[in-house]
């Protein structure tokens, strides 16, 4: 069925969906399906230097970027993967069938690989293929031109998965017959686990082995595992990429003449300046927001790590619910609270920029947090909103606090990549005149 509805969206052209080389078409794709806005003044305007190629230079190195900065790809890698438009053009160089480019991915040498440009990773070599994939698509939408992009919600629920892998589960088995997790993903990702110890200059100060790596070491090495396990922390950094790639949009596909723009900085103003203005309006086209159910009951290593996820993301939200004892008598009465009911329960909101300090009162004879953020938002709910169906009440008490047309609904054990996510406003052209419809 899946091959089926592949042919079908390739307009059956089946010569070309399995002999093509997608790779070598994904710059000519990539400016006139996503960068459709620019390629389209080039065209109308007939340009002899073609912005439409400066821009795609400018997204295709983030891309490169965000990939080495997961350790996907090593700085030689970086470089020749890089788009050289007056150099040899690296993988864009010449069109290659799809079975050559399988005998040099899967027949080649190391030293075949590299002389034919393409990455030795094999998630590196997957994230290009699945791009180019995509961009084959005959019926990609038009995309929505910045800032009039609709907003987006990305809501995820999480109940007691694991948010970061710790280092004791990093090094411990508890079964003698095992090998440490660290161990597993060390042979499971040899070459993005070289590229890591490159970028941050890990080595061990003793043995050479695992215990020789010292505390503040084994923090990065922390974030590094998480990135290839099924946790919240991984799915937290794939969706929040939206925001990095709506702001490329936003720096480089904007209406000028747009009034919402209106208050743009200066061209000669200073990084920081246009940073912040960036940062402000993508946050009003998109919201990462994951709706913690245990929050307030956490442990300390928790609050540690859902903290240290709060201060990565810029754009991350978390709502929880709360409670505080009812208190009896007259404010009770008046708030026509059922007399049985022996807690207030309430939605709350919080963020980076909300102060970590106690809220007085909020629990009679509960214990307070250390790290527990005063909420921006505080909604009294009717009762104890988890009735029944867990996963999906962890979510509609959240939904008050969404913002856009669009909620985009995923679970906390999946990921997200930057070239995936510059494709959001093709996307949302899905809806273009049907707003109501569901995929």
């Amino acid at each position: 069925f899946g091959i089926f509805i592949g042919l079908q969206q390739r307009a059956w052209e089946m010569g070309t969906t399995f002999w093509e080389d997608g790779v070598y078409h994904i710059r000519v794709r990539f400016i006139q399906k996503v960068l459709f806005h620019i390629w389209n003044e080039d065209q109308r305007r007939a340009r002899e230097e073609q912005q439409a190629d400066a821009v795609f230079r400018e997204m295709w190195s983030a891309i490169l970027n965000d990939m080495r900065y997961e350790d996907t790809i090593q700085n030689d890698e970086k470089g020749y993967l890089d788009f050289r438009p007056t150099e040899e053009p690296g993988i864009f160089a010449e069109a290659q069938t799809l079975f050559s480019r399988i005998c040099v991915r899967q027949l080649g040498s190391d030293q075949t690989k590299k002389a034919n440009q393409w990455p030795m990773s094999p998630n590196a070599e997957w994230r290009l293929l699945a791009l180019a994939r995509g961009l084959s698509l005959e019926n990609l939408p038009r995309p929505f031109r910045a800032p009039y992009i609709p907003g987006l919600t990305v809501l995820i629920p999480h109940y007691g998965e694991t948010i970061v892998i710790a280092t004791k589960e990093l090094r411990e088995t508890g079964d003698l017959s095992k090998v440490p997790l660290m161990t597993w993903l060390q042979g499971s990702y040899p070459a993005e686990w070289e590229a890591f110890r490159q970028r941050k200059l890990l080595q061990p100060e003793e043995d050479g082995s695992l215990l020789g790596f010292t505390k503040s070491q084994w923090e990065k090495i922390e974030g590094w595992a998480s990135m290839r396990s099924q946790v919240l922390y991984r799915t937290v950094s794939g969706l929040a990429k939206y925001h990095d790639a709506l702001v490329l949009h936003l720096k480089n596909q904007r209406h000028q003449r747009c009034a919402m723009l209106a208050d743009t900085p200066a061209e000669e103003a200073d990084s920081a300046i246009w940073k912040k203005w960036y940062d402000d309006k993508v946050s009003e086209m998109f919201t990462c927001m994951v709706s913690m159910q245990m929050y307030p009951t956490f442990n300390e290593a928790q609050f540690a790590q859902t903290n240290r996820m709060l201060a990565r993301f810029n754009a991350l939200k978390i709502a929880y619910i709360d409670f505080a004892r009812k208190t009896d008598g007259e404010q009770g009465d008046r708030d026509n609270i059922h007399p049985r009911q022996v807690r207030r329960y309430y939605s709350c909101l919080i963020d980076n920029r909300c102060a970590a300090a106690p809220i007085p009162g909020q629990r009679s004879g509960v214990e307070q947090p250390k790290k527990l953020f005063r909420p921006k938002y505080r909604v009294e709910l009717p009762g104890y909103p988890i009735l029944g169906d867990g996963k999906g009440d962890n979510q509609n008490h959240a939904i008050i606090f969404a913002r856009g047309m669009f909620i985009q609904a995923i679970d906390a054990n999946q990921g997200g990549y930057l070239e995936q996510m510059l494709l959001l406003p093709c996307v949302l052209g899905e809806f273009r005149g049907n707003s109501k419809k569901i995929v």
